[in-house]
């Protein structure tokens, strides 16, 4: 829902969408919208399921880097999860302020083209990691890119989903909502007028 919120009033996120070749639904306003749009998704996929699929994979030297998590532990416990499952990993924190440090960016590009990795897991945060996934994009030997918000620390075991009832329910907005909400309630509440507005533009004319 955000990422339709943030397309609808002009984002740069745009530029990634345009050339991602997989793109899934994070919410169930986004499943639900979709299925009265006759795309019969079957369910949601988060961005820590993503993670957590992958870094359960046992694999015999893929590489991955990790960019990002809310805290350098989390980059770290999702990268050792990830090489007792046989992986190379590399990994850099990345905090909020280097984004605007062309000398950040140099040295994590830089980085990224040593490592040559399969797969880059960018959770920054909507929009910026987007805009890196973008940059990235053009490297030499980048791999698959997953931007996943906060599913590297989720994934990493930093910071716990809401009970399975809740997500059943398609109330685990609620659940981060009451965790955190000097971060998320004014996002929310931002996003739900442009999301109604493409919803009703979507399905104007359709029978109910």
């Amino acid at each position: 829902m955000h990422h339709i919120a943030q397309l609808e009033v002009g984002s740069p996120i745009d530029a990634a969408y345009q050339i991602a070749q997989v793109v899934v639904a994070d919410g169930w306003p986004v499943v639900r919208l979709a299925r009265r749009l006759g795309n019969p998704l079957r369910g949601r996929t988060t961005g820590s399921g993503l993670v957590s699929l992958v870094s359960n994979c046992v694999v015999d030297g893929r590489r991955a880097f990790i960019i990002g998590g809310s805290t350098e532990s989390s980059g770290r416990m999702l990268a050792e999860k990830m090489r007792a499952n046989g992986w190379l990993t590399a990994i850099d924190y990345f905090p909020v302020g280097s984004f605007g440090s062309a000398d950040a960016h140099d040295r994590l590009f830089r980085a990224v083209e040593r490592f040559e990795p399969d797969l880059v897991i960018v959770g920054i945060g909507t929009p910026r990691q987007e805009m890196l996934a973008v940059e990235i994009s053009s490297l030499r030997g980048n791999g698959w890119i997953l931007c996943v918000g906060a599913g590297v620390d989720y994934a990493a075991g930093a910071r716990s989903r809401s009970p399975i009832i809740f997500q059943r329910l398609g109330l685990e907005w609620m659940y981060r909502i009451v965790r955190e909400p000097n971060r998320l309630l004014l996002r929310y509440l931002r996003d739900v007028p442009p999301f109604v507005a493409v919803a009703r533009r979507s399905t104007s004319g359709r029978s109910k």
